[in-house]
């Protein structure tokens, strides 16, 4: 099973399952059109994004016809620059997932500590 990439706005965190704005990170394009503004500027790190090809509308779901005629004519060292490129993409993904998910983890050990906390307060109060 694939992993899937989500929504890196932290308000949205939907899954992207057709279309997605790439570059460093991934976002829904609706969540892309309300973050970037005239000037490009990158909402996750403030960078100025100047080159046409740093943001890309990418279909997640691309067709067979389209794979070939993306990688044919390309040398084979190529090839494997794209491919390891992606992988480093994904890696970055995934390691944002992970820590977006150790940061859940750690607010709800945190929220279940404060109502521990209560719990006992409450019992201590009924006891008296």
């Amino acid at each position: 099973m694939d992993p899937d990439l989500k929504c890196n706005r932290l308000t949205c965190r939907r899954p992207l399952s057709n279309k997605a704005v790439v570059w460093i990170t991934t976002l829904t394009v609706e969540c892309a059109n309300e973050l970037f503004n005239a000037s490009r500027l990158c909402p996750a790190c403030e960078t100025t994004l100047t080159e046409p090809d740093d943001v890309v509308l990418c279909s997640l779901q691309p067709t067979n016809d389209y794979k070939t005629s993306v990688l044919s004519g390309l040398t084979p060292s190529t090839i494997l620059e794209i491919c390891s490129r992606a992988i480093s993409f994904w890696q970055y993904q995934i390691h944002q997932e992970s820590s977006f998910q150790q940061a859940v983890v750690r607010n709800v050990n945190d929220k279940n500590a404060q109502l521990q906390k209560q719990l006992e307060n409450v019992v201590r109060e009924g006891k008296r």
